[in-house]
């Protein structure tokens, strides 16, 4: 047996010895740490992750779309705002932080970015004092919708189908009969309370006739 030969196959003990001991070192770790799920009441999954050094979603930096010169620059734009009658949606904020993302690409050759389906929620868990724009916005868009009538919404409707023109009349005609009948059952439910509300009336006023009418016999009778 040659030289080289003596040396390669040492090289081969040694990696063999090397693998062995890693594979026992991770069983052993493994061992470790399995039963610490049941002392520490955590997942085994999430124990490992920690060994392996990955930090918790609640301590890692999460990437943001946005700078942190952008979103104060954003939080500025929404204190403007915040003037307690313009309602702040989530649309205008999307809009916003988009705009603020095309202003700072500088790149022409490449698109801007834009923010996420889940930037929204991940913005107001950063600031809580703006979650309350939200439920302003959905309070007056719900308000406003409840001050308008079935009427008004009829001819509204009507106004936009006029916009279409004539290639979609047969769109026209049967939306604008789904519309009146829409409008004849809303009617018809008013008219429905109003009866209900009359019976009631009614039957409280007999109520209190034959009440009258008994304490007045009795008193005769006495």
């Amino acid at each position: 047996m040659g030289t080289s030969q003596l040396r390669t196959q040492c090289l081969i003990h040694i990696m063999q010895l090397r693998l062995g001991l890693s594979r026992r070192w991770t069983r052993c770790v493994r061992k470790n740490v399995r039963p610490s799920p049941r002392t520490f009441n955590e997942p085994y999954a999430r124990l490992n992750a920690r060994r392996k050094g990955r930090k918790s979603r609640s301590t890692r930096q999460v990437k943001r779309k946005l700078s942190d010169a952008q979103e104060l620059a954003l939080c500025g734009y929404i204190e403007e705002l915040d003037d307690g009658e313009t309602p702040i949606v989530s649309k205008l904020l999307r809009d916003h932080a988009n705009y603020l993302l095309e202003e700072d690409h500088g790149d022409p050759t490449t698109s801007p970015p834009t923010i996420g389906e889940h930037w929204l929620s991940r913005f107001l868990q950063r600031h809580p004092e703006y979650r309350h724009l939200r439920d302003r916005g959905k309070e007056q868009k719900s308000s406003r919708k409840d001050e308008q009538r079935p009427t008004d919404r009829f001819d509204v409707y009507k106004e936009k189908l006029k916009e279409l023109g004539r290639g979609s009349y047969r769109f026209q005609t049967s939306l604008e009969r789904l519309l009146k009948e829409s409008l004849a059952q809303a009617e018809l439910i008013k008219e429905l309370q109003q009866e209900v509300a009359a019976l009631s009336q009614a039957v409280m006023e007999e109520e209190a006739e034959q009440e009258e009418e008994e304490e007045e016999g009795e008193e005769g009778g006495s």
